[in-house]
């Protein structure tokens, strides 16, 4: 995804130049490590007083020992001993509990809601070659998988709760909205500014403007090949009605000649048996003079 590069403002590189998410997470990444990094440097002077951070010191360890303490041992975990690496500690809490957490939680239903993606249960076991239901799988592979998933009244019950969890609540808090009334009394941290990526409205600004301008490039880069697919399928669609207006054309043209056909055999019929009834009156009056 990404390689470490010092010369960029996050750190990173991005390996896929095409992938707008991981650029808006990065501007967004960027904006929290800047007012994260005014707001130690109010607190902590030198990397020194971090280390002398009891208390600051505590948390830490609490966080990999106890909170995480089947993962407390496995490496990565960065050591509490400078501002940078408290920066970079609380920048990615910051970033996991609110950027992430909204890119993962909002778009669950998208995808959760059908329920083929995520099956409440499955009622059946993966069946082995040579099986009876094996077989039954190869046959017929969409009934098979319907008689094995859950419930109807399952998968409605999961289907509601993942929709509410993928709605914004009435009185949910954004970045940069407001701060908690009297959360601190330390003027320098009031008086720190947001960042404009992450200041009131700023963030939905950013990413429309994005948006756009990437339509437009995107727009720009493949206009020609939308131009040849869009000519040949005006082709292929004027070839098809022309084809289809031809053929209903001959199948009224048939449909006419084999009602005149059918009309013709049946008054030649019809006159036959008009001959034939008038020979035979004929033929009785003929006996009757006799």
């Amino acid at each position: 995804m990404a390689v470490k590069d010092a010369t960029s403002e996050s750190g990173v590189k991005l390996q896929f130049e095409d992938y707008p998410y991981a650029q808006d997470g990065l501007d967004l990444w960027c904006a929290f490590k800047s007012w994260v990094t005014d707001y130690i440097n109010v607190h902590y002077a030198s990397d020194k007083i971090v280390q002398q951070d009891m208390e600051l010191q505590e948390w830490w360890s609490e966080v990999r020992t106890k909170g995480h303490a089947d993962k407390k041992d496995a490496p990565g975990w960065p050591s509490l001993n400078s501002k940078a690496n408290l920066v970079e500690i609380l920048t990615t809490i910051i970033w996991i509990s609110s950027a992430h957490h909204a890119a993962v939680n909002f778009g669950q239903y998208a995808y959760i809601g059908y329920m083929p993606n995520v099956p409440v249960i499955m009622r059946r076991l993966v069946p082995e070659v040579g099986t009876k239901e094996h077989s039954e799988l190869l046959s017929s592979p969409e009934q098979f998988f319907l008689q094995s998933h859950g419930r109807p009244w399952q998968t409605t019950i999961v289907m509601a709760i993942v929709e509410i969890l993928s709605k914004h609540a009435q009185d949910e808090e954004y970045i940069g909205e407001s701060f908690i009334e009297g959360w601190t009394d330390n003027k320098q941290v009031l008086n720190l500014v947001l960042p404009p990526p992450i200041s009131k409205g700023a963030i939905d600004h950013m990413l429309s403007h994005k948006s756009c301008f990437f339509l437009v490039s995107k727009i720009s880069s493949v206009i020609s090949v939308n131009l040849i697919l869009f000519t040949l399928f005006l082709c292929i669609s004027c070839r098809c009605w022309m084809h289809s207006r031809n053929l209903v054309r001959g199948c009224r043209r048939q449909g006419k000649l084999l009602r005149r056909g059918m009309q013709r055999q049946r008054a030649s019929q019809i006159g036959g048996d008009q001959l034939k009834c008038h020979t035979l009156c004929c033929t009785q009056n003929l006996t009757n003079l006799d």
